[in-house]
């Protein structure tokens, strides 16, 4: 298991995707779609990552890591232990 990320603009429409993939398996794993590209969206994408393959039991309270993006969450905080 190889996670790699990649963040593609979309400058007409003031939008970034976060992509996880799988490089050995080329696997798409998630996808954060955002006004801005910070480590919060990045952290976010790989902890909605986790989730989505079993690796990550629990998330710390007030964060958010799915459709709508928690973007107050302090950076740091990730949803493992």
């Amino acid at each position: 298991m190889l996670w790699i990320f990649d963040t593609t603009h979309f400058t007409r429409a003031k939008m970034a995707v976060t992509v996880i993939e799988d490089l050995v398996s080329r696997k798409w794993l998630c996808e954060v779609v955002s006004a801005e590209e910070t480590s919060v969206q990045v952290q976010a994408a790989f902890c909605e990552a986790l989730e989505a393959e079993g690796s990550c039991s629990k998330s710390p309270p007030g964060w958010t890591a799915h459709s709508t993006l928690d973007t107050t969450t302090p950076p740091g905080r990730s949803c493992w232990r």
